[in-house]
């Protein structure tokens, strides 16, 4: 059972990879970097924040 939470935790933050790999992609050349991304699965839905640094008036 725990090896089961572990890789659904893996997979879990490899999406977040992902996520923040492609945000850093488009906004990049905006002077706007992902800082951070967290995400919370709940029954029902999903929370994802995600943290953002730089400039509002290039973003």
């Amino acid at each position: 059972m725990f090896w089961r939470q572990n890789k659904k935790e893996d997979k879990s933050n490899d999406i977040l990879e992902k996520i923040k790999s492609e945000l850093e992609l488009q906004l990049g050349n905006r002077g706007v970097t992902v800082s951070g991304i967290k995400m919370q699965l709940n029954p029902g839905n999903i929370s994802l924040r995600i943290y953002i640094d730089g400039s509002k008036r290039l973003a």
